[in-house]
């Protein structure tokens, strides 16, 4: 179940939760307040944890997942002294755009052949 720890200030939680490994799980008051449930953010933590287990490394300094049409930002590391993973989510709650690229509809249809009609895809 849920070893919760609740900051009545700005609504975050930490939270245990398990399935192939413990994780110890900070949640970010937004996020808490649309997984208003154990149940919920269970669901959320595996989500997670495939993303993590997708990334070859221990240490995830910034990452980012999709869950229900949502984007979150998390980070996480695996700790050995304690044989569990320790991570941070929080929901995304803006973006800047940084560029416009082109992106082509298929391999043989190079980026040299851009015409300007054709739509940029903007990049966040």
């Amino acid at each position: 179940m849920s070893n919760a720890h609740k900051n009545d200030e700005d609504c975050h939680l930490i939270e245990e939760h398990e399935r192939n490994t413990k994780t110890s799980v900070f949640f970010a008051a937004p996020v808490v307040e649309l997984f208003d449930s154990y149940q919920k953010r269970h669901e959320l933590v595996g989500a997670l944890g495939d993303e993590i287990n997708s990334i070859p490394s221990d240490v995830i300094p910034y990452g980012t997942l999709v869950y229900n049409e949502l984007v979150f930002v998390f980070r996480a590391a695996w700790d050995e002294s304690q044989d569990k993973w320790f991570a941070e989510i929080d929901l995304a709650t803006h973006m800047t755009e940084i560029a416009e690229v082109f992106v082509p509809h298929s391999p043989e249809h190079p980026a040299d052949d851009y015409e300007e009609d054709e739509e940029l895809a903007t990049i966040h």
